[in-house]
C-alpha cells in the first residue's frame, strides 16, 4: 500500500494518455485509496486546464479583432478552466456558435469536449471506489491477524508453553514498575518533594528541540504520579507534590497492559522465526533472565533459542521490554 508521501513524489502526468492510463488501472483493481484519488484528479485537472486556456485564447483572438458575437460572449464565459463541471454546458454553447470564421475555436473546442467528457465520467465512476487509508490499514490488519491466528493453531504446543509463563511475566512486570514509581517517589523525597529541583520547567530559548523533549518528558512522569500540594502556585513558588494513588496504579495498570502486548508480540515474532509448525516444545529458565527453547517442528527439526529479555526506557522515561532471540548452531 502507498503512502501519501509516495503519491505526491511521483513523476507529474503531462498527457491525456498518463491520465486514462492510471484511470483504467484503479478501475480495473476496483478500488483506490483516497490520497491516490485526489491527486489523480489534481493531476487531471492541470492537464485539463492546460487544454481549456488553448480554446480561450483562441477565442481571446476574435475578441481582440472586435468580434465579440453573443453566441462567442456566452461561450467564452461559461467554458472551464480547471473544473469539468461546466463542460458539458459549455458543449452545448459550443454547437450554437455559427460561421466559417470560428472554426479554430468549434474545432479545438469540440476536440477538448470529446477528449475530456469520457474522462470527468470515468473519475467520477472511480469516487465511488475510493478507499479511506484507514480502512485499508483495518483490513490488513485483519488478513494479518487472521493468518496468525491460523499459525499459533499449527503450533499449539509453543502457544501453551508461552502462555503458562504469561502470569508469571505480568507479574514481574507490575512489581518492576511499582519499584520504578518507588525510586521516583524517593528522589524526589530527598529534594524535599520539589519538583521544580528535581525536574525544571524546561527553556525554549536555552535548549534545542531534543533536549526540551527531554526535559519535558521527566517532568510530565514526575507530575503522572503525584499531585500538587496547592490547587494554586504563586509565581516563584515551589511546586511541592505528594504521591497521587489513583495515578500510580493507573500508571502499573498501563506498564501492565504493555508488558502483556509486548510479550504476545514477542510470541509471534518467535512463531515466525520458527518459520513452522511446531509439534512438541519445552522452555526452561526464565524469560526475564535467560530462557532456553527447545522445539520440534512437524518435519521433526529441532530448534533452540536463547531469549533474555531486556527492560529499557526511552529518552522520555517511556518504559519498555525487548525480547532479543538467537538461535543455537
Amino acid at each position: 500500500m502507498k503512502s501519501f508521501k509516495n503519491y505526491i513524489t511521483e513523476a507529474r502526468m503531462t498527457t491525456v494518455g498518463e491520465i486514462t492510463a492510471a484511470i483504467a488501472g484503479h478501475k480495473k483493481a476496483g478500488e483506490i485509496l483516497n490520497p491516490a484519488y485526489q491527486d489523480l484528479g489534481s493531476q487531471a485537472r492541470r492537464v485539463f486546464g492546460g487544454d481549456t486556456r488553448h480554446v480561450q485564447e483562441l477565442v481571446l483572438k476574435h475578441f481582440h479583432a472586435g468580434d465579440k458575437t453573443p453566441e462567442l460572449k456566452d461561450f467564452y464565459y461559461s467554458w472551464p478552466s480547471d473544473s469539468f463541471a461546466s463542460l458539458n454546458k459549455a458543449a452545448k454553447l459550443l454547437a450554437k456558435i455559427k460561421g466559417p470564421q470560428y472554426k479554430d475555436v468549434i474545432t479545438a473546442g469540440n476536440e477538448v469536449v470529446k477528449k475530456w467528457v469520457p474522462i470527468a465520467a470515468d473519475l467520477k465512476t472511480l469516487k465511488g471506489m475510493v478507499v479511506k487509508v484507514t480502512q485499508k490499514r483495518a483490513e490488513a490488519k485483519q488478513a494479518a491477524a487472521t493468518v496468525m491466528s491460523d499459525k499459533k493453531a499449527s503450533s499449539a504446543p509453543l502457544i501453551k508453553i508461552f502462555e503458562s509463563h504469561m502470569n508469571e511475566y505480568i507479574a514481574m512486570a507490575e512489581k518492576r514498575a511499582k519499584a520504578f514509581v518507588d525510586d521516583k517517589l524517593e528522589t524526589l523525597k530527598k529534594h524535599g518533594m520539589d519538583l521544580d529541583k528535581v525536574a525544571p520547567p524546561p527553556n525554549s530559548r536555552t535548549m534545542g528541540q531534543s533536549e526540551y523533549k527531554t526535559a519535558q518528558a521527566k517532568r510530565d512522569l514526575y507530575r503522572s504520579i503525584t499531585k500538587s500540594t496547592k490547587s494554586m502556585l504563586s509565581r516563584g513558588e515551589p511546586d511541592i507534590r505528594e504521591p497521587n494513588k489513583v495515578m500510580i496504579d493507573r500508571y502499573i495498570e498501563m506498564n501492565k497492559k504493555g508488558a502483556e502486548d509486548a510479550y504476545r508480540n514477542f510470541m509471534e515474532k518467535m512463531i515466525q522465526k520458527i518459520g513452522k509448525p511446531v509439534v512438541g516444545a519445552k522452555m526452561t529458565g526464565s524469560i526475564w533472565t535467560n530462557a532456553v527453547l527447545t522445539v520440534t517442528t512437524e518435519d521433526n527439526e529441532e530448534q533452540v533459542w536463547h531469549t533474555q529479555m531486556i527492560l529499557n526506557f526511552s529518552k522520555y522515561q517511556k518504559m519498555f521490554n525487548q525480547f532479543p532471540s538467537r538461535r543455537k548452531k
